[in-house]
């Protein structure tokens, strides 16, 4: 009496079912109420050996009109009047089974006797990705995987109903007989059975689950088993098993990547800016390995590799691999040497140009840095020639200094030579004391170096003749001064997806709180529910390796914001959250495990901003955690950071005991901020030791370096270090704590 539709997939394709009386139909074929006559083979084919047979029959009923009658009991036979059968019992729509899937292959499902505590049913589900067993079940699968010390099983799991025996193990002699709980991991139950350290799941819901099987025992075991016990009569309890997968968690791999750029020695980094002409060798760290590197035309280096006086032609990606084959991954950006009589704009020198002297623009400018960076004096507006087309997604970065207040400073475009018109819709101002043009960045305050960024398409699109430079001051204009460098153009996708959204305006003075569910873009199978936090509403979960969450959001001014995620984890390992800010990682923190899905703590780590709207992203480094919501909270502003240094202590910033370096967050768990405001305009060695004099990473700086610059010392252990800063004249010490 079942209405059954039978088709295939993927749909779209023109195919043929042959029925089971022989009768060929073209596409789907639908059976609008099912009777016994109905029962036997459908083969759908797209071609002559492209084909699928489905085998559809009515349990305890009859292959075809006018056969015998089989009901499953041999000591019964029913036969088939007028064309419909007279077996006992209800009529069941069967389907051969689904096969459930372990690593992605398939593995068909059994049963044990029903003496031997199975007396349930399963069902495969999702494809053959999930597993549902009901009632009073133990079932079983082939294993055909051996259990190394490394080997670690990943699934989720989920029961409705809770039972007395929730959990998986391994069968080595297809019984249930005998005691094989110590290679049982239960999960949930009544009862107490078999390992119980993973056995954490409460509630309802669904929930991840990573087991590292090989700490527990290792070999290779005829079947994997699935277990939803209740002894009762009657047991209606529900269980499923969904996504298992078997991994090998290998020892992480402990070489780093080590540089010489013209002479000194430097490690660790991901990614090394140089200039081109620099004198550039590669190796790896610890020296006593040996290393095969791959270059980015794909030739083959060895170890102590050297590219000699670097070019253009040999930027690019270098994998670094170890005679243990652990790998490292370096790219290397070559700035090429531009005249001082060009400014860089993307690494292309442009010669600098002036508007009439009568058109504002009286002052006079200099090429600096190697074509880096440009400087304003006087009352001065000046051009570049510009050919990038901007789109939705462009954004403009570049850092800008200020020394002596003008009028107008700031950056814009120009379609037709001059200034005025339509210039003020094609204008930002960064700083001044007039009001000018597009207001949204103008952030900056102070006399240093603050980087800004500017999602230019959010304002507007297409070609342009110039870009312009101002340091406007139409009285006195000769104690203002203007600087901007390293100046770049490139494309944010996500700008596409966030660029509708408002920004949430951080507060500089209190804490400002944003629900995980306000994300502005996301990806993966990231979810709502809702949460048993304090407060109630609404979490996220379903959170998996590699998902992100975007924010936009409007910060007030350049500083260290502490940033509090409001986290809980029901993994035996929790998980970790990083922060990224315009692609660029800004921290990571470790999500501990919480005990329960809904139970929920705090982890907090500090981060730098710049001001200005921007997209933030929640980024899931290692799964196993919902998030209920993040805090921003500006600890220390960069205007505050010569104070501090001058022997300010707040708590939150750790001062050298006699020169003023900081070093903050301290302890951090290895990446942190370095400060060093008393060697402005000098260039500095740092140097980082271990507790018995070790040198195990240094960097050297040149005299336009940043007051604070970014350290990620992240691949060293934990512990106690020594950072040492020499320049010319001096030598600073100070010791960090790594606390991962």
């Amino acid at each position: 009496g079942d209405n059954l539709a039978i088709s295939i997939l993927p749909n779209g394709i023109d195919f043929v079912i042959t029925l089971p009386d022989g009768t060929e139909v073209n596409g789907d074929y639908v059976i609008t109420s099912f009777k016994a006559n109905h029962v036997g083979l459908y083969t759908m084919a797209i071609s002559d050996d492209c084909e699928v047979t489905l085998d559809v029959r009515i349990e305890g009923g009859c292959p075809a009109a006018g056969t015998s009658c089989d009901d499953g009991d041999p000591s019964t036979e029913n036969d088939v009047e007028d064309g419909n059968c007279n077996c006992e019992g209800t009529p069941i729509l069967i389907v051969d089974p689904l096969p459930f899937k372990i690593n992605e292959l398939e593995r068909m499902v059994d049963a044990y006797a029903p003496g031997d505590q199975d007396n349930g049913t399963f069902e495969v589900q999702d494809n053959g990705n999930t597993l549902k067993l009901m009632g009073n079940a133990w079932k079983k699968v082939p294993l055909d995987y051996t259990i190394t010390p490394n080997t670690v099983v990943s699934f989720d799991f989920r029961v409705i109903g809770m039972g007395e025996i929730h959990g998986i193990g391994f069968d080595d002699d297809n019984s249930l007989d005998g005691d094989w709980a110590p290679r049982f991991f239960a999960l949930a139950g009544t009862q107490t059975y078999g390992i119980q350290e993973n056995r954490t799941y409460s509630g309802n819901g669904w929930a991840s689950f990573s087991i590292p099987v090989g700490e527990f025992f290792t070999g290779d075991f005829n079947f994997l088993v699935f277990s939803g016990d209740k002894d009762n009569e009657g047991a209606s309890q529900e269980s499923f098993f969904r996504n298992m997968v078997f991994t090998e968690n290998t020892a992480p791999c402990i070489v780093i990547q080590e540089y010489r750029i013209n002479g000194v020695w430097q490690s660790g980094a991901e990614e090394i800016t140089v200039n081109e002409g620099d004198d550039v060798v590669l190796s790896i760290l610890p020296n006593n390995v040996g290393v095969t590197i791959t270059l980015p035309d794909g030739s083959i280096g060895g170890d102590n590799y050297e590219l000699g006086n670097i070019t253009i032609a040999q930027a690019g990606l270098y994998t670094l691999v170890s005679d243990e084959g652990c790998s490292k991954t370096l790219n290397i950006i070559v700035v090429p040497v531009v005249s001082n009589d060009l400014l860089a704009i993307n690494g292309v020198g442009e010669f600098v140009d002036g508007y009439s002297p009568g058109n504002q623009d009286n002052g006079s400018f200099e090429i600096q840095g190697n074509g880096s960076t440009l400087k304003l004096m006087g009352n001065a507006w000046k051009k570049v020639p510009f050919n990038y087309t901007i789109t939705d997604n462009t954004v403009m970065n570049f850092e800008l200094r200020v020394t002596g207040m003008g009028e107008i400073h700031g950056i814009g475009f120009d379609n037709n030579n001059r200034l005025g018109g339509s210039l003020r819709h094609l204008f930002f101002q960064l700083a001044g004391t007039q009001t000018y043009a597009i207001q949204d960045y103008r952030t900056y305050t102070g006399n240093d170096w603050q980087t800004i960024s500017i999602p230019i398409g959010e304002h507007f699109t297409g070609d342009f003749s110039y870009l312009i430079f101002s340091a406007d001051k139409d009285r006195n204009a000769s104690v203002q001064e203007s600087f901007f460098r390293n100046i770049t153009f490139s494309e944010d996708a996500q700008l596409s997806a966030c660029a509708s959204s408002s920004a949430v305006m951080i507060s500089a003075t209190s804490t400002t709180k944003i629900e995980a569910e306000d994300f502005c873009e996301k990806h993966g199978n990231v979810r709502t529910e809702n949460s048993e936090d304090v407060g109630g509403g609404l979490n996220l979960g379903f959170i998996r390796n590699g998902d992100w969450l975007d924010y936009r959001i409007n910060v007030p001014e350049n500083g260290e914001y502490q940033i509090n995620y409001r986290v809980a984890s029901n993994r035996h390992h929790g998980g970790k959250i990083s922060m990224m800010v315009n692609d660029v990682l800004r921290g990571t923190v470790d999500v501990p495990d919480t005990g329960a899905w809904q139970t929920y703590t705090t982890v907090s780590n500090t981060i730098s901003l710049s001001a200005g709207i921007q997209n933030i992203r929640v980024y899931a480094t290692q799964m196993g955690w919902n998030l209920n919501w993040f805090e921003l909270e500006l600890q220390v502003p960069a205007s505050s950071l010569k104070a501090i240094s001058q022997g300010l202590e707040n708590g939150k910033w750790a001062v050298a005991e006699s020169d003023g370096i900081i070093v903050s967050p301290n302890p951090s768990k290895g990446v942190f901020n370095l400060y060093l405001g008393k060697m402005m305009n000098v260039s500095a060695r740092v140097s980082i030791y271990n507790t018995v004099g070790k040198e195990v990473y240094t960097i050297r700086y040149n005299k336009d370096h940043q007051d604070a610059e970014t350290m990620n010392l992240s691949f060293l252990a934990n512990g106690v270090y020594r950072i040492i800063v020499e320049t010319d004249n001096n030598t600073y010490h100070k010791s960090v704590v790594i606390q991962k």
